[in-house]
């Protein structure tokens, strides 16, 4: 918990040192405000405080948040104990679960899991599009 609270869109460092631009969703508001104002692919990695593999992915995606050819995606991070009414608005079965959302549409195939390099390829993949 103590990263994702150090997590901002600005890009400070975490707790753990590493930069990230991942956004912690804190409202209901704030997301649908988020996903409606979006100007291209927002990555949402939905997951829990308490799930291990979410905590060992954390530091992975943030290093993706970073990476300048990302520069124009948006990433942002749901806690499924603080926000559970968006985990089932956005049918979450497992955490760790990354959705996209482009244009403010859910692309398809989530990546369900930690495998952070499969998330860079579905947003490769949308972004060639």
């Amino acid at each position: 918990k103590a990263l994702r609270e150090n997590m901002t869109e600005t890009g400070a460092a975490s707790s753990a040192g590493t930069a990230t631009r991942v956004t912690e969703m804190e409202t209901m508001e704030q997301w649908y405000d988020t996903l409606l104002n979006a100007k291209g692919l927002v990555v949402a990695a939905f997951g829990a405080d308490w799930c291990g593999a979410c905590k060992d992915a954390e530091p992975l995606l943030a290093a993706l948040s970073v990476d300048g050819a990302y520069r124009d995606v948006m990433f942002v991070h749901v806690d499924a104990d603080h926000l559970p009414v968006l985990i089932g608005d956005n049918q979450v079965d497992a955490f760790p679960t990354f959705k996209f959302f482009l244009n403010a549409g859910e692309e398809e195939l989530p990546v369900v899991g930690g495998d952070i390099p499969d998330v860079k390829r579905r947003i490769d993949a949308i972004l060639a599009r």
